[in-house]
């Protein structure tokens, strides 16, 4: 009998509308059942970059990612760039997948010099980020990109 009672006040919930009044809210009661979104309020943070913060005599043809604790979205040419310390920017492809942004650079990158990447805080990111890496003088032959 307590079982039905707990299933026609289920039933009655759903009929007035309960949950869609209460979307987006903390709702108790919801949270007791496990019925809703969940939502995080752990900030945006990079996890790991590719190439390695001041890592050095890294290849021509690298791809560069940037890999967060959660998933992102709305990373573009305003908020992410990859630059020389001249601040021109590299040419390439944005892709996001999940928590993970990638850049393919148009052509290898140049001999020997230091790239600055660069993302906007914004989107969830709470301040300012940048990372340096710097190229050597060969291309990986076994890994094409």
């Amino acid at each position: 009998m307590k079982n039905f009672r707990k299933t026609i006040l289920f039933l009655i919930l759903i009929n007035c509308n309960y949950f869609e009044d209460a979307k987006g809210e903390e709702n108790l009661f919801l949270k007791f059942l496990g019925v809703g979104q969940t939502v995080s309020n752990t900030t945006l943070a990079i996890t790991l970059t590719h190439p390695k913060d001041l890592s050095r005599d890294n290849y021509l043809n690298t791809n560069i990612f940037v890999t967060f604790n959660k998933n992102i979205t709305r990373f573009n040419s305003s908020n992410f760039k990859i630059t020389l310390e001249d601040k021109t920017n590299v040419e390439g492809r944005i892709e996001m997948n999940e928590n993970v942004l990638s850049f393919y650079p148009s052509k290898n990158l140049s001999p020997n010099t230091t790239y600055i990447i660069s993302l906007k805080a914004g989107n969830g990111l709470a301040k300012d980020t940048q990372s340096l890496f710097t190229t050597g003088s060969t291309v990986d032959n076994i890994h094409q990109h």
